[in-house]
């Protein structure tokens, strides 16, 4: 399995590391951020919640985003979160709904 670095107090979308067609996790998106002082590697690409645990294990802040929340918006708590490092900050934090477009 392939592996990828996650650079401490980074934020990274695993978006293009999810084989969706595999995978089936019930929710949009994971966004995982370090909080610590040195770099993490994570196993890539993401097939299962054991995969999204183990990143949970290693002490890597992770979110699961829902369909309808925006991704700027995660990206941007998950950030706020690993500056602080504070996880009781998530249960506090809003995520903002994706805004719908309207084709003209």
């Amino acid at each position: 399995m392939a592996k990828f670095i996650l650079f401490p107090k980074d934020v990274q979308n695993m978006g293009g590391y999810i084989v969706e067609n595999v995978a089936k996790l019930g929710y949009r998106d994971i966004i995982v951020g370090n909080p610590t002082d040195e770099p993490i590697k994570i196993e890539i690409p993401v097939y299962n919640e054991d995969i999204v645990k183990s990143y949970e294990q290693l002490g890597i802040i992770v979110y699961r985003m829902k369909t309808d929340e925006s991704l700027i918006s995660a990206l941007d708590k998950v950030k706020a979160i690993v500056k602080t490092d504070n996880l009781k900050d998530m249960k506090n934090y809003d995520i903002p709904k994706k805004k719908k477009t309207i084709k003209k």
